[in-house]
């Protein structure tokens, strides 16, 4: 079950979008040495040409496009095989979050709703 009061679980399924690509934040004022491990992600093989970055205002985003393992397409319909299933991450189970924006789910309801 979806937990998140941001998005209808029903809308989740047509699209999958998060579950398409990973993405992790950095907040700009890290550490350089620590900012530094986008580029030494990207230097990856067979890996590294699946990232990029989304920057916006103090924080950037390293974007992953790698689907999980887990999400399953079907006639144009999403699902997860672990939806269900107490191995389901948590940060799924509540997405999205309040700080989320139509960027990271594109049919998330308004926070006032």
């Amino acid at each position: 079950m979806n937990r998140s009061p941001f998005i209808d679980p029903e809308l989740c399924r047509s699209c999958g979008a998060c579950c398409k690509t990973f993405e992790i934040e950095y907040a700009r004022s890290m550490d350089p040495i620590d900012l530094s491990e986008i580029d030494r992600l990207r230097a990856l093989a067979e890996f590294g040409d699946r990232i990029t970055t989304r920057e916006d205002g103090e924080t950037i985003s390293l974007v992953i496009d790698i689907p999980c393992r887990h999400l399953v397409e079907e006639a144009g319909r999403y699902s997860c095989r672990v939806y269900d299933d107490p191995c389901r991450p948590l940060m799924c189970e509540h997405f999205p979050y309040g700080a989320s924006s139509l960027a990271d789910c594109p049919h998330m309801r308004r926070r006032h709703q």
